[in-house]
């Protein structure tokens, strides 16, 4: 069997952690694959929440007001954005269906505070003067206008524009209320 550079990588590292491992403890031996367990965990999630504010990865289901999409339809989605980067896709792809839909609402909560979607929204309203849009598009719902308005405004930014991606059209309800 011949394995690739990947494969043949992985592999190296694998048998070096085991290698490392010995001549610890036991109780050593299962604190150092936990916290492995952990750090992979980590990575997981931080490439797969990128896929959602970075790349507009939808996680919410319009259809359904306030329900998540399916967890199949959005891994596969994920995969294709981190199609350049194949440890990502390893990473989630090794997720479970249970574990991929338990990131969904840390995404979420990241997005609403870590990422600061209010105040990207609040600038797009105010800055760029486009209140009166989004409270004529709430009335109508039309949440996929303010979206595309959203979006349209953040163009410059990276960082900001895909942020609705993550978030519920009950959080953009919330947002346009406040403002």
């Amino acid at each position: 069997m011949q394995l690739s550079v990947n494969e043949s990588n992985e592999l190296n590292q694998n048998t070096y952690f085991e290698d490392a491992l010995k001549g610890l403890s036991i109780e050593a031996q299962a604190i150092a694959r936990a916290t492995a367990t952990l750090i992979l965990d980590e990575m997981a999630y931080g490439d797969f929440s990128w896929t959602v504010w970075h790349e507009g990865i939808r996680l919410f289901d319009f259809r359904n007001p306030g329900s998540y999409r399916d967890v199949n339809a959005i891994r596969k989605e994920a995969l294709g954005v981190q199609g350049h980067n194949s440890g990502a896709q390893q990473r989630i792809s090794a997720l479970s269906n249970n574990e991929l839909a338990q990131l969904l609402p840390r995404v979420t909560d990241e997005i609403r505070s870590s990422r600061d979607v209010g105040g990207h929204f609040r600038w797009v309203a105010l800055h760029e003067n486009r209140l009166a849009d989004f409270r004529d598009c709430l009335a109508a719902g039309d949440f996929e206008e303010i979206r595309r308005i959203y979006n349209d405004c953040q163009g410059h930014n990276p960082n900001a524009r895909s942020l609705l991606a993550g978030i519920s059209n009950g959080h953009l309800t919330t947002f346009i209320n406040a403002l």
